[in-house]
Protein backbone atom coordinates (compact mmCIF):
# COMPACT_ATOMS: atom_id res chain seq x y z
CA UNK A 1 0.00 0.00 0.00
CA UNK A 2 1.67 3.37 -1.32
CA UNK A 3 0.02 5.32 1.67
CA UNK A 4 2.77 6.49 2.95
CA UNK A 5 6.46 7.11 1.99
CA UNK A 6 9.31 4.61 2.49
CA UNK A 7 10.56 6.77 6.05
CA UNK A 8 7.06 4.69 7.94
CA UNK A 9 4.91 8.14 8.25
CA UNK A 10 1.58 7.00 7.97
CA UNK A 11 -1.73 8.39 6.76
CA UNK A 12 -3.91 9.94 9.79
CA UNK A 13 -7.32 8.33 9.48
CA UNK A 14 -10.18 9.96 11.85
CA UNK A 15 -12.88 7.92 13.38
CA UNK A 16 -15.38 8.88 11.22
CA UNK A 17 -15.17 8.06 7.70
CA UNK A 18 -18.04 9.79 6.43
CA UNK A 19 -15.91 12.47 4.34
CA UNK A 20 -13.41 9.85 3.16
CA UNK A 21 -16.24 7.31 1.88
CA UNK A 22 -17.47 10.20 0.08
CA UNK A 23 -14.71 10.80 -1.61
CA UNK A 24 -14.16 7.64 -2.86
CA UNK A 25 -17.53 7.55 -4.23
CA UNK A 26 -17.25 10.63 -6.13
CA UNK A 27 -13.52 9.59 -7.93
CA UNK A 28 -15.82 6.18 -9.37
CA UNK A 29 -14.10 5.21 -12.50
CA UNK A 30 -11.71 8.22 -12.21
CA UNK A 31 -7.50 7.20 -12.74
CA UNK A 32 -5.08 10.59 -12.38
CA UNK A 33 -2.14 9.31 -14.57
CA UNK A 34 0.97 10.41 -12.99
CA UNK A 35 4.84 10.06 -15.09
CA UNK A 36 7.25 12.00 -12.63
CA UNK A 37 11.24 12.00 -13.24
CA UNK A 38 13.33 9.86 -11.37
CA UNK A 39 16.17 12.14 -9.63
CA UNK A 40 19.08 11.21 -7.97
CA UNK A 41 20.01 12.07 -3.95
CA UNK A 42 23.48 13.86 -3.47
CA UNK A 43 26.07 12.87 -1.46
CA UNK A 44 28.64 9.82 -1.73
CA UNK A 45 25.82 7.39 -1.73
CA UNK A 46 23.15 8.58 -4.37
CA UNK A 47 19.94 6.83 -4.65
CA UNK A 48 16.98 6.87 -7.56
CA UNK A 49 13.81 8.65 -6.04
CA UNK A 50 10.39 9.87 -7.48
CA UNK A 51 7.75 12.61 -6.15
CA UNK A 52 4.59 11.74 -7.22
CA UNK A 53 1.25 13.11 -5.48
CA UNK A 54 -0.46 10.82 -3.20
CA UNK A 55 -4.29 10.36 -2.66
CA UNK A 56 -4.83 10.61 0.94
CA UNK A 57 -6.46 12.08 3.70
CA UNK A 58 -5.80 14.93 6.06
CA UNK A 59 -6.13 15.11 10.08
CA UNK A 60 -9.64 16.73 9.32
CA UNK A 61 -10.72 13.32 7.44
CA UNK A 62 -10.90 15.81 4.16
CA UNK A 63 -8.92 14.05 1.25
CA UNK A 64 -5.60 15.82 0.25
CA UNK A 65 -3.27 14.90 -2.05
CA UNK A 66 0.34 15.08 -0.50
CA UNK A 67 4.23 14.81 -2.43
CA UNK A 68 6.36 12.39 -0.97
CA UNK A 69 9.57 10.87 -2.07
CA UNK A 70 10.00 7.58 -2.95
CA UNK A 71 12.82 5.76 -3.06
CA UNK A 72 14.00 3.12 -5.79
CA UNK A 73 17.51 1.75 -5.03
CA UNK A 74 20.91 2.97 -4.49
CA UNK A 75 22.54 4.10 -7.94
CA UNK A 76 25.04 2.23 -7.22
CA UNK A 77 23.50 -0.82 -7.26
CA UNK A 78 20.22 -0.12 -9.55
CA UNK A 79 21.02 0.33 -12.87
CA UNK A 80 18.50 3.74 -14.32
CA UNK A 81 16.82 1.33 -16.31
CA UNK A 82 15.79 -1.40 -13.35
CA UNK A 83 14.93 1.91 -11.78
CA UNK A 84 12.80 3.04 -14.28
CA UNK A 85 10.94 -0.37 -14.34
CA UNK A 86 10.67 -0.25 -10.09
CA UNK A 87 9.10 3.31 -10.75
CA UNK A 88 6.28 1.98 -13.26
CA UNK A 89 5.35 -0.53 -10.76
CA UNK A 90 5.01 1.94 -8.15
CA UNK A 91 3.22 4.29 -10.39
CA UNK A 92 0.65 1.53 -11.64
CA UNK A 93 -0.41 1.42 -8.07
CA UNK A 94 -0.40 5.18 -7.14
CA UNK A 95 -2.17 6.01 -10.49
CA UNK A 96 -5.14 3.66 -9.44
CA UNK A 97 -6.34 6.49 -6.53
CA UNK A 98 -9.30 5.25 -5.89
CA UNK A 99 -8.03 1.93 -4.65
CA UNK A 100 -5.28 3.69 -2.92
CA UNK A 101 -8.06 5.21 -0.95
CA UNK A 102 -10.03 2.16 -0.59
CA UNK A 103 -7.03 0.36 1.39
CA UNK A 104 -6.75 3.47 3.21
CA UNK A 105 -10.55 3.73 4.60
CA UNK A 106 -10.33 2.08 8.24
CA UNK A 107 -13.16 -0.72 8.82
CA UNK A 108 -14.51 1.08 11.76
CA UNK A 109 -16.12 4.15 8.76
CA UNK A 110 -17.03 1.08 6.43
CA UNK A 111 -19.34 -0.29 9.13
CA UNK A 112 -20.42 3.28 10.13
CA UNK A 113 -21.61 3.85 6.72
CA UNK A 114 -22.74 0.00 6.60
CA UNK A 115 -25.33 0.53 9.38
CA UNK A 116 -26.71 3.61 8.60
CA UNK A 117 -27.30 2.99 5.03
CA UNK A 118 -28.08 -0.93 5.22
CA UNK A 119 -28.79 -1.95 8.37
CA UNK A 120 -30.84 1.07 9.96
CA UNK A 121 -32.34 1.34 6.04
CA UNK A 122 -36.23 1.40 6.00
CA UNK A 123 -37.72 -1.89 5.10
CA UNK A 124 -34.77 -3.47 4.40
CA UNK A 125 -34.07 -5.65 7.53
CA UNK A 126 -36.42 -7.06 10.19
CA UNK A 127 -36.21 -5.77 13.93
CA UNK A 128 -34.61 -8.41 15.34
CA UNK A 129 -31.89 -8.68 12.43
CA UNK A 130 -30.97 -5.00 12.88
CA UNK A 131 -30.36 -5.64 16.78
CA UNK A 132 -28.34 -8.60 16.00
CA UNK A 133 -26.41 -6.99 13.53
CA UNK A 134 -25.55 -3.81 15.44
CA UNK A 135 -24.86 -5.62 18.90
CA UNK A 136 -22.28 -7.55 16.78
CA UNK A 137 -20.70 -5.12 15.33
CA UNK A 138 -20.52 -2.87 18.71
CA UNK A 139 -19.99 -5.82 20.91
CA UNK A 140 -17.25 -7.80 18.77
CA UNK A 141 -16.17 -6.54 15.36
CA UNK A 142 -15.65 -2.88 16.08
CA UNK A 143 -13.31 -3.36 19.28
CA UNK A 144 -11.12 -5.93 17.39
CA UNK A 145 -10.75 -4.57 13.68
CA UNK A 146 -12.28 -1.43 13.31
CA UNK A 147 -9.06 0.69 13.54
CA UNK A 148 -7.56 -1.61 10.78
CA UNK A 149 -7.22 -0.66 6.69
CA UNK A 150 -9.08 -2.61 4.46
CA UNK A 151 -5.94 -3.09 2.80
CA UNK A 152 -4.49 -4.56 5.88
CA UNK A 153 -7.32 -7.05 6.89
CA UNK A 154 -5.47 -10.59 6.51
CA UNK A 155 -8.11 -13.88 6.08
CA UNK A 156 -5.62 -15.84 8.14
CA UNK A 157 -5.97 -13.64 11.63
CA UNK A 158 -9.04 -12.71 11.03
CA UNK A 159 -9.55 -16.77 10.92
CA UNK A 160 -7.58 -17.40 14.25
CA UNK A 161 -9.47 -14.37 16.09
CA UNK A 162 -12.58 -16.10 15.64
CA UNK A 163 -11.13 -19.57 16.72
CA UNK A 164 -9.69 -17.75 20.05
CA UNK A 165 -13.20 -16.38 20.41
CA UNK A 166 -14.82 -20.17 21.43
CA UNK A 167 -11.82 -20.70 23.63
CA UNK A 168 -12.79 -20.45 27.47
CA UNK A 169 -12.41 -17.40 29.41
CA UNK A 170 -11.95 -16.46 33.39
CA UNK A 171 -14.30 -14.19 34.46
CA UNK A 172 -13.92 -13.30 38.18
CA UNK A 173 -13.53 -16.37 40.05
CA UNK A 174 -15.35 -18.05 37.26
CA UNK A 175 -14.47 -19.88 33.80
CA UNK A 176 -17.08 -19.32 31.17
CA UNK A 177 -17.38 -21.25 27.99
CA UNK A 178 -16.32 -19.92 24.77
CA UNK A 179 -18.44 -18.62 22.28
CA UNK A 180 -20.84 -20.98 20.72
CA UNK A 181 -20.09 -21.90 17.29
CA UNK A 182 -23.11 -20.09 15.84
CA UNK A 183 -22.69 -17.18 17.19
CA UNK A 184 -18.83 -16.80 15.68
CA UNK A 185 -20.59 -17.97 12.06
CA UNK A 186 -23.05 -14.75 12.66
CA UNK A 187 -19.84 -12.60 13.04
CA UNK A 188 -18.11 -14.35 10.15
CA UNK A 189 -21.13 -13.86 7.70
CA UNK A 190 -21.71 -10.14 8.71
CA UNK A 191 -18.31 -9.47 8.28
CA UNK A 192 -18.04 -10.78 4.85
CA UNK A 193 -22.03 -8.96 3.85
CA UNK A 194 -20.33 -6.15 4.88
CA UNK A 195 -17.46 -6.57 2.21
CA UNK A 196 -20.15 -7.67 -0.25
CA UNK A 197 -22.02 -4.34 0.09
CA UNK A 198 -18.80 -2.29 0.22
CA UNK A 199 -18.03 -3.79 -3.22
CA UNK A 200 -21.70 -2.99 -4.37
CA UNK A 201 -21.41 0.46 -3.23
CA UNK A 202 -17.83 0.78 -4.99
CA UNK A 203 -15.96 1.34 -1.89
CA UNK A 204 -13.81 -2.20 -2.17
CA UNK A 205 -12.76 -3.48 -5.23
CA UNK A 206 -10.41 -5.89 -3.89
CA UNK A 207 -11.48 -9.41 -2.92
CA UNK A 208 -13.78 -10.62 -0.12
CA UNK A 209 -11.23 -11.18 2.41
CA UNK A 210 -13.83 -13.72 4.45
CA UNK A 211 -14.44 -15.50 1.07
CA UNK A 212 -12.48 -18.82 2.65
CA UNK A 213 -12.80 -17.89 6.19
CA UNK A 214 -14.15 -20.49 8.32
CA UNK A 215 -15.60 -20.02 11.90
CA UNK A 216 -14.46 -23.08 13.12
CA UNK A 217 -16.15 -26.68 13.78
CA UNK A 218 -19.24 -26.69 15.02
CA UNK A 219 -19.58 -28.20 18.65
CA UNK A 220 -22.89 -27.84 20.03
CA UNK A 221 -22.63 -26.00 23.79
CA UNK A 222 -25.74 -28.14 25.42
CA UNK A 223 -27.42 -31.33 24.09
CA UNK A 224 -30.51 -30.41 21.67
CA UNK A 225 -33.27 -31.55 23.70
CA UNK A 226 -37.12 -31.95 23.51
CA UNK A 227 -39.88 -32.76 25.63
CA UNK A 228 -42.15 -35.93 25.59
CA UNK A 229 -45.72 -35.97 24.35
CA UNK A 230 -46.38 -36.41 28.50
CA UNK A 231 -44.19 -33.13 29.52
CA UNK A 232 -46.04 -31.32 26.68
CA UNK A 233 -49.14 -32.43 28.14
CA UNK A 234 -48.59 -31.45 31.31
CA UNK A 235 -46.97 -28.41 30.65
CA UNK A 236 -49.96 -27.01 28.54
CA UNK A 237 -52.40 -28.10 31.74
CA UNK A 238 -50.11 -26.51 34.17
CA UNK A 239 -50.49 -22.90 31.89
CA UNK A 240 -53.16 -20.29 32.13
CA UNK A 241 -55.52 -20.19 29.54
CA UNK A 242 -54.45 -16.90 27.07
CA UNK A 243 -50.81 -18.50 28.09
CA UNK A 244 -51.65 -21.60 26.70
CA UNK A 245 -53.72 -21.22 23.39
CA UNK A 246 -50.25 -19.12 22.46
CA UNK A 247 -48.29 -21.95 23.27
CA UNK A 248 -50.78 -24.72 21.39
CA UNK A 249 -50.77 -22.34 17.99
CA UNK A 250 -46.96 -22.46 18.24
CA UNK A 251 -46.29 -26.56 18.87
CA UNK A 252 -49.62 -27.39 16.12
CA UNK A 253 -48.68 -24.70 13.90
CA UNK A 254 -45.01 -24.99 13.93
CA UNK A 255 -45.05 -20.83 14.34
CA UNK A 256 -42.64 -18.44 15.75
CA UNK A 257 -42.98 -16.58 18.90
CA UNK A 258 -43.00 -13.32 16.51
CA UNK A 259 -45.53 -14.90 13.79
CA UNK A 260 -48.39 -15.89 16.75
CA UNK A 261 -48.28 -12.51 18.81
CA UNK A 262 -48.31 -11.48 15.41
CA UNK A 263 -51.44 -12.85 13.46
CA UNK A 264 -54.72 -10.52 13.69
CA UNK A 265 -58.18 -11.64 13.26
CA UNK A 266 -57.91 -10.93 9.89
CA UNK A 267 -55.19 -13.78 9.64
CA UNK A 268 -57.95 -16.19 10.97
CA UNK A 269 -59.68 -18.09 8.15
CA UNK A 270 -62.09 -19.88 9.77
CA UNK A 271 -64.46 -20.80 6.33
CA UNK A 272 -61.04 -22.69 5.47
CA UNK A 273 -59.64 -23.83 8.51
CA UNK A 274 -56.19 -22.00 8.19
CA UNK A 275 -54.08 -19.58 10.56
CA UNK A 276 -52.61 -17.50 7.69
CA UNK A 277 -49.03 -15.97 8.52
CA UNK A 278 -48.09 -12.72 7.03
CA UNK A 279 -46.55 -10.40 9.78
CA UNK A 280 -44.46 -10.98 12.73
CA UNK A 281 -44.85 -8.88 15.91
CA UNK A 282 -41.51 -8.91 18.00
CA UNK A 283 -41.40 -6.77 21.13
CA UNK A 284 -42.92 -3.76 19.73
CA UNK A 285 -42.10 -3.92 16.38
CA UNK A 286 -44.68 -4.94 13.58
CA UNK A 287 -43.03 -6.15 10.77
CA UNK A 288 -42.50 -8.35 7.47
CA UNK A 289 -41.88 -12.18 8.35
CA UNK A 290 -38.49 -13.54 8.57
CA UNK A 291 -38.03 -14.96 4.62
CA UNK A 292 -40.61 -15.03 1.94
CA UNK A 293 -40.77 -18.88 2.97
CA UNK A 294 -42.29 -17.91 6.50
CA UNK A 295 -45.19 -16.44 4.42
CA UNK A 296 -47.60 -19.46 4.83
CA UNK A 297 -50.81 -20.97 5.56
CA UNK A 298 -50.94 -23.97 7.96
CA UNK A 299 -54.18 -25.65 9.27
CA UNK A 300 -55.40 -24.71 12.65
CA UNK A 301 -57.22 -27.76 13.44
CA UNK A 302 -59.39 -28.53 16.46
CA UNK A 303 -57.69 -24.96 17.12
CA UNK A 304 -61.13 -23.31 15.25
CA UNK A 305 -63.30 -24.10 18.44
CA UNK A 306 -60.99 -22.51 21.27
CA UNK A 307 -60.21 -19.53 18.81
CA UNK A 308 -64.06 -19.10 17.84
CA UNK A 309 -65.02 -18.44 21.76
CA UNK A 310 -62.65 -15.76 21.69
CA UNK A 311 -63.31 -13.95 18.25
CA UNK A 312 -64.70 -10.77 18.95
CA UNK A 313 -66.80 -10.30 15.95
CA UNK A 314 -66.98 -8.11 12.96
CA UNK A 315 -64.97 -4.68 12.79
CA UNK A 316 -62.10 -6.21 14.62
CA UNK A 317 -60.21 -7.57 11.79
CA UNK A 318 -56.92 -5.33 12.63
CA UNK A 319 -56.71 -6.20 16.43
CA UNK A 320 -54.04 -8.61 17.91
CA UNK A 321 -55.46 -11.79 18.65
CA UNK A 322 -53.84 -12.81 21.39
CA UNK A 323 -52.19 -11.65 24.71
CA UNK A 324 -51.57 -11.94 28.53
CA UNK A 325 -53.04 -10.63 31.36
CA UNK A 326 -51.07 -9.28 33.99
CA UNK A 327 -52.21 -7.54 37.11
CA UNK A 328 -54.49 -4.81 37.83
CA UNK A 329 -53.49 -1.28 37.38
CA UNK A 330 -54.55 1.37 38.86
CA UNK A 331 -58.63 2.52 38.45
CA UNK A 332 -58.39 -1.53 38.50
CA UNK A 333 -57.96 -1.84 34.80
CA UNK A 334 -56.28 -4.96 34.09
CA UNK A 335 -53.05 -4.56 32.17
CA UNK A 336 -52.05 -7.23 29.14
CA UNK A 337 -48.27 -8.00 28.00
CA UNK A 338 -47.27 -9.43 24.62
CA UNK A 339 -43.49 -9.19 25.27
CA UNK A 340 -42.13 -12.93 24.63
CA UNK A 341 -39.66 -12.27 26.98
CA UNK A 342 -41.57 -11.38 30.11
CA UNK A 343 -44.60 -13.86 29.32
CA UNK A 344 -41.90 -16.70 28.59
CA UNK A 345 -40.25 -15.33 32.50
CA UNK A 346 -42.96 -15.28 34.71
CA UNK A 347 -45.43 -17.74 33.21
CA UNK A 348 -43.97 -20.63 31.17
CA UNK A 349 -40.53 -20.85 32.55
CA UNK A 350 -41.85 -20.97 36.24
CA UNK A 351 -44.33 -23.59 34.97
CA UNK A 352 -41.70 -25.39 33.38
CA UNK A 353 -39.63 -25.66 36.36
CA UNK A 354 -42.43 -26.87 38.56
CA UNK A 355 -42.67 -30.34 36.35
CA UNK A 356 -39.03 -30.56 36.30
CA UNK A 357 -39.07 -30.34 32.71
CA UNK A 358 -36.50 -27.03 32.36
CA UNK A 359 -33.79 -26.86 30.83
CA UNK A 360 -30.96 -23.41 30.21
CA UNK A 361 -32.51 -22.14 26.93
CA UNK A 362 -36.08 -23.33 27.09
CA UNK A 363 -38.41 -21.18 25.98
CA UNK A 364 -41.17 -21.18 23.51
CA UNK A 365 -38.55 -22.03 20.72
CA UNK A 366 -39.26 -25.69 22.16
CA UNK A 367 -42.70 -25.87 21.24
CA UNK A 368 -41.99 -24.92 17.24
CA UNK A 369 -38.99 -27.65 17.71
CA UNK A 370 -41.01 -30.62 18.87
CA UNK A 371 -43.87 -29.79 16.16
CA UNK A 372 -40.95 -29.81 13.28
CA UNK A 373 -40.06 -33.10 14.47
CA UNK A 374 -43.49 -34.76 14.79
CA UNK A 375 -44.46 -33.27 11.30
CA UNK A 376 -40.92 -34.26 9.94
CA UNK A 377 -41.52 -37.91 11.04
CA UNK A 378 -45.19 -38.26 10.23
CA UNK A 379 -45.51 -35.76 6.61
CA UNK A 380 -41.86 -36.23 5.80
CA UNK A 381 -39.03 -33.79 5.95
CA UNK A 382 -40.30 -31.67 2.82
CA UNK A 383 -43.47 -31.16 3.96
CA UNK A 384 -42.06 -30.09 7.60
CA UNK A 385 -40.57 -27.85 6.04
CA UNK A 386 -43.17 -25.96 4.59
CA UNK A 387 -45.05 -25.88 7.03
CA UNK A 388 -42.20 -24.63 9.27
CA UNK A 389 -41.46 -21.69 6.66
CA UNK A 390 -37.80 -23.07 6.21
CA UNK A 391 -36.04 -21.86 3.35
CA UNK A 392 -33.51 -24.46 3.39
CA UNK A 393 -34.54 -28.55 4.20
CA UNK A 394 -30.90 -28.64 6.32
CA UNK A 395 -32.28 -26.00 8.61
CA UNK A 396 -35.75 -28.50 9.23
CA UNK A 397 -33.24 -31.39 9.68
CA UNK A 398 -31.27 -29.09 12.41
CA UNK A 399 -34.77 -28.79 13.99
CA UNK A 400 -35.52 -32.27 14.02
CA UNK A 401 -34.95 -34.26 16.97
CA UNK A 402 -34.88 -37.90 17.67
CA UNK A 403 -37.79 -39.15 19.48
CA UNK A 404 -36.22 -42.60 21.41
CA UNK A 405 -39.81 -43.52 21.58
CA UNK A 406 -40.45 -43.57 17.64
CA UNK A 407 -36.80 -44.89 17.11
CA UNK A 408 -37.24 -47.94 19.58
CA UNK A 409 -40.82 -48.76 17.83
CA UNK A 410 -38.48 -48.79 14.77
CA UNK A 411 -36.01 -50.95 15.89
CA UNK A 412 -38.26 -53.31 17.15
CA UNK A 413 -40.10 -53.66 14.11
CA UNK A 414 -36.81 -54.68 12.20
CA UNK A 415 -36.15 -56.87 14.53
CA UNK A 416 -39.39 -58.76 14.91
CA UNK A 417 -39.02 -59.06 10.71
CA UNK A 418 -35.61 -60.17 10.54
CA UNK A 419 -36.67 -63.26 13.21
CA UNK A 420 -39.98 -63.68 10.68
CA UNK A 421 -42.17 -62.59 13.29
CA UNK A 422 -45.39 -60.81 12.12
CA UNK A 423 -45.64 -57.03 12.50
CA UNK A 424 -48.72 -55.71 12.53
CA UNK A 425 -49.06 -52.30 11.38
CA UNK A 426 -51.84 -49.55 12.39
CA UNK A 427 -54.32 -49.09 9.44
CA UNK A 428 -53.86 -45.96 7.71
CA UNK A 429 -57.45 -44.24 8.04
Amino acid sequence: MWGSDRTGARSVIPSSGTLQITHILGMENTIRVQDPDIFTTEGKDPKWYIRPFIDTFDEQGNPAKKQQRIYLGRCAEVKKREAITKKNEILARINKSQLVLQAQLTLGALLDYYVENYVRAPGRLASPTQGNYERLIKAWIRPAWGDTHLGEMRPMEIEKWLYNLAAPRIVGNKIKPGMAHHTRNDIRNLMSGVFTQARKWSLWKGENPMEFVSAGKKEAVRPARKLTTEETRALLDSLPGDVRIICEVALFGTLRISEVLGLTWKHIDFTRGLIMVRQRFYRGDIGKCKTGRSVRDVPMGELDVRLAAMYPGVGHEDEFVFSVATHQGHYRKARVCRDDRDINQHFLRPAAKALGVYWIGFGFHAFRREAVTAYGQSLGALQAQRMAGHTRADVTLAYTLSDNAAQEKAVRELQARVRGEVVEFPKKV
